[in-house]
Protein backbone atom coordinates (compact mmCIF):
# COMPACT_ATOMS: atom_id res chain seq x y z
CA UNK A 1 0.00 0.00 0.00
CA UNK A 2 0.94 3.34 -0.72
CA UNK A 3 -1.58 5.92 -1.33
CA UNK A 4 -0.69 9.74 -2.00
CA UNK A 5 -3.33 12.02 -1.82
CA UNK A 6 -2.99 15.65 -2.19
CA UNK A 7 0.29 17.86 -2.96
CA UNK A 8 2.38 15.71 -0.68
CA UNK A 9 6.48 15.65 -1.51
CA UNK A 10 8.49 13.09 0.19
CA UNK A 11 12.03 14.43 -0.76
CA UNK A 12 11.97 17.68 1.17
CA UNK A 13 15.39 19.18 1.69
CA UNK A 14 14.94 21.45 4.80
CA UNK A 15 17.69 24.55 5.05
CA UNK A 16 17.25 24.00 9.15
CA UNK A 17 14.63 21.73 11.22
CA UNK A 18 13.21 20.96 14.16
CA UNK A 19 12.20 17.53 14.89
CA UNK A 20 10.54 15.76 17.96
CA UNK A 21 9.37 12.35 18.27
CA UNK A 22 6.30 11.00 20.99
CA UNK A 23 5.82 8.19 22.57
CA UNK A 24 2.09 8.23 23.55
CA UNK A 25 1.68 4.28 24.71
CA UNK A 26 5.09 5.06 27.21
CA UNK A 27 4.19 7.85 28.27
CA UNK A 28 0.62 8.96 27.52
CA UNK A 29 -0.28 12.41 26.31
CA UNK A 30 -3.81 13.85 26.11
CA UNK A 31 -4.60 14.95 22.37
CA UNK A 32 -5.52 18.47 23.69
CA UNK A 33 -2.26 19.04 25.20
CA UNK A 34 -0.75 18.94 21.68
CA UNK A 35 -0.86 22.96 21.80
CA UNK A 36 2.60 23.41 24.07
CA UNK A 37 4.32 20.92 21.49
CA UNK A 38 2.80 23.60 18.49
CA UNK A 39 3.60 26.52 20.80
CA UNK A 40 7.05 25.26 21.22
CA UNK A 41 8.01 25.03 17.52
CA UNK A 42 6.65 28.32 16.85
CA UNK A 43 8.57 30.06 19.43
CA UNK A 44 11.83 28.22 17.84
CA UNK A 45 10.72 29.34 13.94
CA UNK A 46 8.77 32.83 15.37
CA UNK A 47 11.54 35.13 13.38
CA UNK A 48 11.28 33.58 9.89
CA UNK A 49 8.58 35.95 8.74
CA UNK A 50 4.98 37.97 9.98
CA UNK A 51 2.19 35.94 11.38
CA UNK A 52 4.70 32.51 10.85
CA UNK A 53 4.70 31.61 14.67
CA UNK A 54 0.49 32.15 14.56
CA UNK A 55 0.49 29.65 11.36
CA UNK A 56 2.88 27.18 13.01
CA UNK A 57 0.86 27.43 15.92
CA UNK A 58 -2.22 26.79 14.81
CA UNK A 59 -1.12 23.89 12.20
CA UNK A 60 1.06 22.08 14.34
CA UNK A 61 -1.37 21.66 16.52
CA UNK A 62 -3.62 20.35 14.01
CA UNK A 63 -1.45 17.92 13.23
CA UNK A 64 -0.50 16.87 16.39
CA UNK A 65 -3.86 16.54 17.98
CA UNK A 66 -5.01 14.20 15.30
CA UNK A 67 -2.09 11.91 15.25
CA UNK A 68 -2.38 11.44 19.18
CA UNK A 69 -5.89 11.38 19.00
CA UNK A 70 -6.66 8.86 15.63
CA UNK A 71 -2.69 6.92 15.92
CA UNK A 72 -2.23 4.22 17.47
CA UNK A 73 1.26 1.46 18.43
CA UNK A 74 3.58 3.73 17.88
CA UNK A 75 5.54 7.38 17.80
CA UNK A 76 3.97 10.11 16.33
CA UNK A 77 7.04 12.22 14.81
CA UNK A 78 7.40 15.81 14.15
CA UNK A 79 9.19 17.54 11.41
CA UNK A 80 8.94 21.21 11.32
CA UNK A 81 11.46 23.32 8.96
CA UNK A 82 11.88 25.59 6.27
CA UNK A 83 12.67 24.83 2.41
CA UNK A 84 13.15 27.69 0.56
CA UNK A 85 10.52 30.09 1.20
CA UNK A 86 8.00 27.60 2.60
CA UNK A 87 7.39 26.10 5.85
CA UNK A 88 7.13 22.80 6.21
CA UNK A 89 5.68 20.77 8.74
CA UNK A 90 5.67 16.73 8.69
CA UNK A 91 3.45 14.79 11.34
CA UNK A 92 3.93 10.84 11.14
CA UNK A 93 1.54 8.32 13.04
CA UNK A 94 0.21 4.95 12.61
CA UNK A 95 -3.52 3.99 12.33
CA UNK A 96 -4.97 0.60 11.92
CA UNK A 97 -5.59 -0.18 8.46
CA UNK A 98 -9.55 -0.83 8.86
CA UNK A 99 -9.09 2.74 8.80
CA UNK A 100 -7.36 4.13 6.30
CA UNK A 101 -10.75 3.57 3.44
CA UNK A 102 -12.53 6.27 5.62
CA UNK A 103 -9.74 8.13 6.10
CA UNK A 104 -8.82 7.71 2.29
CA UNK A 105 -12.49 9.35 0.98
CA UNK A 106 -12.08 12.38 3.82
CA UNK A 107 -9.27 13.19 2.36
CA UNK A 108 -9.98 12.70 -1.26
CA UNK A 109 -12.99 14.87 -0.96
CA UNK A 110 -11.07 17.81 1.14
CA UNK A 111 -8.71 17.97 -1.75
CA UNK A 112 -11.42 17.41 -4.81
CA UNK A 113 -14.20 19.72 -3.11
CA UNK A 114 -14.58 23.47 -2.60
CA UNK A 115 -13.08 23.91 0.98
CA UNK A 116 -15.63 26.91 1.64
CA UNK A 117 -18.57 24.59 0.59
CA UNK A 118 -16.73 22.02 2.61
CA UNK A 119 -16.43 23.69 6.01
CA UNK A 120 -20.50 24.56 5.59
CA UNK A 121 -20.97 21.35 4.75
CA UNK A 122 -19.51 20.12 7.89
CA UNK A 123 -20.24 22.45 10.23
CA UNK A 124 -24.08 21.41 9.67
CA UNK A 125 -23.30 18.08 9.92
CA UNK A 126 -21.08 18.72 13.50
CA UNK A 127 -24.34 20.28 14.32
CA UNK A 128 -26.36 17.37 13.71
CA UNK A 129 -24.42 15.05 15.24
CA UNK A 130 -22.18 16.60 18.20
CA UNK A 131 -19.94 13.48 18.79
CA UNK A 132 -18.73 13.12 15.28
CA UNK A 133 -15.09 13.41 15.67
CA UNK A 134 -13.77 13.47 11.66
CA UNK A 135 -14.81 16.07 10.34
CA UNK A 136 -11.65 17.71 8.85
CA UNK A 137 -12.58 21.23 9.78
CA UNK A 138 -8.95 21.94 11.37
CA UNK A 139 -7.60 20.63 7.75
CA UNK A 140 -10.38 22.82 6.30
CA UNK A 141 -9.65 25.86 7.88
CA UNK A 142 -5.52 25.46 6.97
CA UNK A 143 -6.90 25.70 3.13
CA UNK A 144 -8.99 28.87 2.98
CA UNK A 145 -7.28 30.86 6.27
CA UNK A 146 -4.01 30.16 5.62
CA UNK A 147 -3.57 29.19 1.76
CA UNK A 148 -1.76 25.81 3.30
CA UNK A 149 -0.63 22.55 0.12
CA UNK A 150 -1.87 19.62 2.21
CA UNK A 151 -0.71 16.11 1.33
CA UNK A 152 -0.68 12.74 2.85
CA UNK A 153 1.04 9.52 2.27
CA UNK A 154 -0.32 6.32 3.82
CA UNK A 155 1.79 3.16 3.54
CA UNK A 156 1.92 -0.09 4.70
CA UNK A 157 3.85 -0.46 8.17
CA UNK A 158 2.80 -3.54 9.64
CA UNK A 159 0.52 -6.47 9.30
CA UNK A 160 -2.28 -4.69 11.30
CA UNK A 161 -1.13 -1.40 10.44
CA UNK A 162 -0.13 1.54 8.38
CA UNK A 163 2.30 4.85 8.34
CA UNK A 164 0.08 7.87 8.20
CA UNK A 165 2.63 11.10 6.83
CA UNK A 166 0.63 14.23 6.57
CA UNK A 167 2.38 17.46 5.15
CA UNK A 168 1.67 21.04 5.59
CA UNK A 169 3.47 23.63 3.56
CA UNK A 170 2.79 27.32 3.98
CA UNK A 171 4.84 30.59 2.42
CA UNK A 172 6.81 32.43 4.57
CA UNK A 173 6.36 35.49 2.68
CA UNK A 174 10.39 35.87 2.51
CA UNK A 175 10.98 34.66 -0.50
Amino acid sequence: MNIVIGDYLDDLTLDTQLELNFHPEEFPVHWRRAALTADFAASWFGNVGDGVADAISYALNELVENAIKFGTAGRVAVIVGLAGDELVMRVSNRLPHKDVPALRALLEEMVSEDPWELIVKRVEANAADPESSRSGLGFLTLLTDYDARLGWRVAHDTETHACLHTLVRLKTNEG
